[in-house]
């Protein structure tokens, strides 16, 4: 299980301090299929290279806690960094380039135990990851070497390649390049699977792919699941009817922030909604026009970050919030609201991340 707490991060950019993460917690828990879904720009990326380590992260521009359970152990993965180390470096530059060294040290330290096979990344182009001098076979001996496994190498290859719907005998000698996407995609799967790791992370796995093979890497995630029901499987995507087929749950961000939190499914497509404004726009994209009647739909405005004095939730900033539009009153672009649990009976507003939530001035007035 990872528990993720009060995650933030800034981007330094030509504008100044933009956020990339702002306050995200969450929970990832073993064996689930979790899915995080937002546009391009909406953190959610990010926020799975800084969950997994595969991004140094540099002191100042980052706090929270990362918290990974280990074979019973709980380990937070990041120095604990007070607050006002975080707000010193937002106001002197200097400040990060003095403890840059420090962090990243701490950071690599942590990291080394979780890189023992214990985290696979299947990237959107797997032909940029794979080392394109050397075939398909040199680079699962290399995997074969490290683990020693009780069995030969041609063995081993088979059995992961035929994991995967591909004849090792004609994928062996191949170089990256000579793969069509959909191949390319399946021997990244394979080659992870080999590996035998406890978390899977799929970024955009199927995009660029044809509707043909989108289902075959579809079909093959899910028996991987059906196989290693341990496995904790999560997939990042802009594409709500993809995630639908796979997770189990729904993680929604814009703008660095999660905005939504759906373990319930039905609650997705239901007429009556109860979604944050954002995700009902998400939904809408999968709905044909005529039946919804909206334009704008199309036209979801990108890769909104908010400077680090900006207030509120980013969605009132991109034009297109139908609650703020209509109520221009509420304190949308004032204070980001706190969590709402939209299971919550007792009265109880204390966040509860097993049921689902949301983060919206429109649902707190009600």
């Amino acid at each position: 299980m990872i528990r993720v707490e009060n995650l933030s991060s800034v981007l330094n950019t030509k504008s100044g301090y933009n956020y990339v993460l702002n306050d995200v917690s969450m929970e990832l828990n073993s064996g689930k299929t979790i899915g995080i879904i937002g546009e391009s720009g909406s953190g959610k990326t990010q926020l799975m290279l800084a969950v997994t380590g595969s991004q140094p992260l540099t002191p100042g521009i980052f706090k929270g806690k990362v918290i990974y359970n280990i074979e019973g152990d709980k380990k937070n993965l990041y120095p604990d960094l007070e607050t006002h180390e975080y707000e010193l470096f937002l106001r002197n530059n200097n400040y990060f380039r003095k403890h840059q060294h420090r962090f990243s040290k701490t950071v690599e330290k942590s990291f080394s135990q979780l890189k023992q096979n214990k985290i696979g990344f299947i990237p959107q182009d797997p032909r940029v990851f794979l080392n394109p001098y050397w075939t398909i076979g040199m680079l699962f001996r290399q995997v074969y070497q490290k683990i020693k496994p009780h069995i030969s190498f041609e063995e081993f290859f088979d059995k992961y390649i035929l994991k995967v719907q591909l004849d090792p005998n004609s994928v062996i000698n191949q170089y990256p390049h000579e793969l069509s996407g959909g191949m390319a995609q399946r021997v990244m799967i394979a080659f992870i699977l080999s590996q035998e790791p406890e978390i899977i992370i799929g970024d955009e796995c199927t995009t660029g792919l044809d509707v043909g093979n989108q289902k075959i890497i579809i079909d093959l995630l899910k028996t991987i699941k059906n196989n290693n029901p341990t496995i904790t499987l999560i997939l990042i995507s802009h594409d709500i009817g993809f995630l639908n087929h796979l997770v189990d749950e729904i993680y929604v961000m814009y703008g660095g922030y999660l905005i939504e939190y759906i373990n319930n499914k039905n609650r997705l497509f239901r007429d009556n909604g109860d979604l944050h404004p954002y995700t009902q726009d998400l939904r809408k994209s999968l709905i044909p026009k005529s039946e919804y009647s909206i334009d704008k739909v199309d036209e979801l405005t990108s890769e909104i970050r908010l400077d680090i004095s900006s207030k509120g939730c980013p969605y009132s900033y991109s034009g297109q919030c139908e609650i703020y539009t209509a109520n221009e009153s509420l304190d949308c672009k004032n204070k980001m609201p706190e969590i709402i649990n939209l299971n919550n009976t007792s009265g109880d507003s204390e966040a509860n991340l097993d049921k689902d939530w949301i983060r919206c001035w429109g649902y707190s007035e009600q």
